[in-house]
């Protein structure tokens, strides 16, 4: 079991978004995915157990401003030493997107709202196709400079390539090895921490191993936040 958010001296504010079943008449170029929701229930306890303030979006309800006005409040409240964790499952776009319900959701307009944002950390788990796109939008921010030095992106795929569902767990790739290495898997030193490097380097292994290849999640940072603790358990 993960330790409790307690453990932890900071608060964790959690927003956990995803997508099933698309409106063909809104958003024909989106095929349902069955098991997206599924995993993302089985993701929640899990990090449920890191944070006490949990928030989710599903199906017709998962909109670009449903998504992007909970992301602005979970940041208004996050002080300076706590953190922000948002999670989405759904279709990506290789124009630089998440595909929420309605219309897209593009990562530039994620890290206007992370730049404002006063928590020490912001994490994002995006498995969605194309996510590695993602990095292009974090660059165009000073690392160092600007409110978002904290900023952690896990990605399930390169810019370039497709995310992999599996009918055997359920779930994607990367939110299968992500729910494990939460639970422990990926931690590599047996001290009951799970820092970022450790998760990344758990979920690219076990994703790369399951797809033969053909999908390499990405983790986008500072050299600084590899050793962050994601998760205690």
């Amino acid at each position: 079991m993960i330790a409790s958010a307690s453990a932890f001296s900071q608060k964790t504010y959690t927003l956990i978004t995803a997508i099933s079943n698309y409106d063909q008449r809104i958003r024909p170029e989106c095929p349902d995915l069955p098991m997206t929701t599924d995993a993302a229930k089985r993701l929640q306890p899990v990090l449920k157990k890191q944070s006490s303030k949990v928030a989710v979006l599903t199906g017709k309800h998962a909109t670009h401003d449903n998504i992007l006005a909970k992301l602005r409040g979970i940041c208004a409240k996050a002080g300076k030493n706590d953190r922000v964790i948002f999670y989405y499952g759904g279709h990506g776009g290789a124009e630089g997107c998440l595909s929420a319900y309605d219309k897209n959701v593009y990562y530039t307009e994620l890290v206007k709202i992370f730049s404002k944002c006063k928590a020490k950390y912001v994490i994002c788990f995006f498995d969605a196709c194309y996510s590695g796109s993602s990095k292009r939008s974090a660059s165009q921010f000073d690392w160092t400079q600007s409110r978002i030095p904290g900023l952690i992106l896990f990605t399930s795929s390169r810019a370039n390539e497709a995310s992999i569902g599996s009918s055997v767990n359920n779930a994607g790739y990367f939110t299968n090895a992500l729910i494990n290495g939460l639970r422990g898997q990926s931690d590599k030193n047996h001290d009951r921490n799970v820092t970022a490097l450790e998760l990344f380097t758990f979920i690219h292994g076990d994703v790369k191993q399951r797809s033969g290849g053909s999908q390499n999640p990405q983790l986008i940072t500072n050299k600084e936040n590899r050793n962050v603790i994601i998760a205690r358990w």
